[in-house]
């Protein structure tokens, strides 16, 4: 609850007031560049069959005033851990997984009860607690023991918030353990696993989607210089990840999160847009149509009421308590992203910023209903 709390205040100060957003795709340029918190961003608009629409704006890099490109790839964050649990379902579809099994099952030493299933890791009902993630990052050519330090994390959070399936209650250690859980099963490395039944199938390379950071073709990413914040930025992350000051912006130092399938993935949206492309696909050649459903089911809580989640995404509900859309927002110390899909208009959405201080829920809510519009046509 800690970490919310401050994570809240935070987003207050960042996002108080409303930046300059374009509302439809012929003033996006112009309107971009008078948002002060923007540097570089990608938009993409997809449907059931196709990318309808991919633009990049801005910079990847301030110092070298190189232009941000619709291959240039970025870190997600915990956007992430939708296709994660997308992984997690294929993986159930083979049966190498039920979902109403006791975690305990595949991780035996785990300090958590029987009563946790891993279908309650999936939907944020698992009760873990969520402690602050930001400083849970190691330096990109530095070796780093993964299982390990998530049982010394599980070790200091032992006790569950609430009995699984109670409520929804965010939790990045879930996702951890769906990765650990992942290993298990198949033997292999998380990533390995991931291309196999996902990245390439949906026809991606490692050149254009990963969970390594490789210097060619990925954009910098950036924190604000205002004082208030270069203050607050040396309690968010390591002295050793801050880099130079380029102009309005505090250059983040390339990094990797210690957790691959809590936030791990480094892309272009383009390229996470082409996966959603082929879950959505009407007949889709990965999800059977009793998974694809889990994926978009929204779930209840212990006593029947409806939770803002489903088996990987987040849920936007209307004023009459229909889904508005689906959508998993990833940010961190430097980028800032957000996918969603609209089940009524039958599209998709991602922007990716190299700022952690771009609002991407107040681009898209401004952008978005002008394809939506037209999508209906």
């Amino acid at each position: 609850m800690k970490s919310k709390v401050v994570s809240s205040f935070l987003l207050g100060i960042l996002f108080g007031c409303k930046t300059l957003n374009p509302q439809n795709p012929n003033e996006m340029e112009d309107v971009l560049q008078q948002n002060k918190n923007f540097i570089g961003l990608q938009y993409v608009v997809f449907n059931k069959t196709e990318i309808l629409y991919s633009k990049a704006f801005g910079l990847s890099d301030i110092k070298q005033q190189k232009k941000m490109e619709t291959n240039t790839r970025m870190m997600a964050y915990s956007m992430s851990k939708t296709y994660t649990a997308i992984l997690v379902l294929l993986l159930a579809q083979e049966n190498l997984i039920d979902l109403d099994a006791p975690v305990r099952d595949y991780l035996p030493l785990i300090p958590y009860p029987v009563s946790l299933k891993v279908r309650h890791l999936i939907c944020q009902t698992s009760g873990i607690p969520n402690p602050m993630p930001l400083k849970w990052v190691h330096h990109t050519k530095e070796g780093f023991d993964s299982t390990s330090k998530l049982y010394e994390l599980l070790a200091e959070n032992a006790d569950l918030e609430f009995e699984p399936g109670e409520k929804y209650a965010y939790s990045n250690l879930s996702y951890w353990l769906l990765e650990e859980l992942i290993k298990k099963v198949t033997g292999k490395p998380f990533e390995d696993v991931m291309y196999e039944k996902l990245f390439n199938k949906a026809g991606l390379t490692e050149s254009q989607i990963s969970y390594e950071y490789k210097e060619d073709n990925v954009a910098k990413g950036y924190f604000s210089k205002n004082f208030f914040m270069k203050l607050v930025l040396p309690f968010l992350l390591k002295k050793s990840f801050i880099g130079s000051e380029e102009k309005d912006w505090q250059l983040i130092k390339p990094h990797i999160l210690y957790s691959k399938g809590m936030g791990g993935i480094i892309a272009s949206g383009e390229s996470l847009a082409k996966v959603m492309t082929e879950i959505v696909r009407s007949h889709s050649k990965l999800l059977g149509a009793k998974t694809k459903k889990l994926l978009f089911d929204v779930q209840k809580d212990s006593t029947g009421k409806y939770l803002p989640m489903t088996y990987g995404f987040h849920v936007k509900f209307d004023e009459n308590g229909s889904v508005n859309f689906y959508y998993k927002e990833g940010g961190g110390a430097s980028f800032h992203s957000e996918i969603r899909y609209y089940p009524k208009n039958e599209i998709g959405t991602l922007v990716m910023a190299n700022s952690n201080f771009f609002d991407v829920k107040e681009f898209l809510n401004d952008i978005d209903p002008y394809f939506l519009r037209k999508g209906d046509k």
